[in-house]
């Protein structure tokens, strides 16, 4: 059975950029040539189908377009020969890490995570202490050599979500 783009990358259709490209940086370390050619079991054209996934993906008019074609799958363009085939025994898989970071940064873009989860998380991610200021809105900050940090709840999650991209990436 042929797979979505979104299947390959193994994600659902309503992510945000960030998502699609913290999965493909995850999938392409694991994946990529270089670190599979002796293993016989990885199909040697699967980083290719993750490589013109991301692509079309992260593409805003290339993805509105694909995803307007969802109810008839379309497999990435060098899959449409007859011959090529996507083989299901080689479907991409994420290690448990990778995977609870990318269901972070879901959870987060979905802003589906309280300010007390939102704060607990920032201090334990960067092993800091915030203190909460009171304006019209609370913000949050903290010293760092003399310096003072200051964040809003939205400059918050933006920052927890580039530190899971980073860790993500060096996995």
């Amino acid at each position: 059975m042929s797979k979505t783009l979104y299947q390959i990358l193994g994600l659902d259709p309503e992510v945000e950029d960030i998502v699609i490209k913290a999965a493909y940086k995850a999938l392409a370390q694991k994946y990529h040539p270089d670190k599979t050619y002796l293993n016989p079991d990885i199909d040697p054209n699967l980083m290719s189908a993750i490589n013109e996934s991301y692509n079309t993906l992260i593409d805003p008019v290339l993805r509105k377009k694909y995803d307007s074609t969802l109810g008839a799958f379309q497999p990435p363009p060098s899959f449409t020969d007859e011959s090529q085939t996507f083989q299901t025994a080689t479907e991409p898989e994420l290690s448990e890490e990778q995977s609870s970071l990318i269901d972070l940064i879901k959870k987060l873009h979905s802003n589906n995570i309280t300010e007390a989860e939102l704060v607990a998380l920032f201090e334990k991610l960067f092993e800091v202490q915030l203190s909460v200021g009171v304006t019209t809105t609370p913000i949050y900050f903290y010293l760092i050599d003399e310096e003072q940090q200051t964040y809003n709840f939205d400059t918050l999650k933006s920052t927890i979500v580039q530190k899971l991209v980073n860790d993500l990436e060096n996995l």
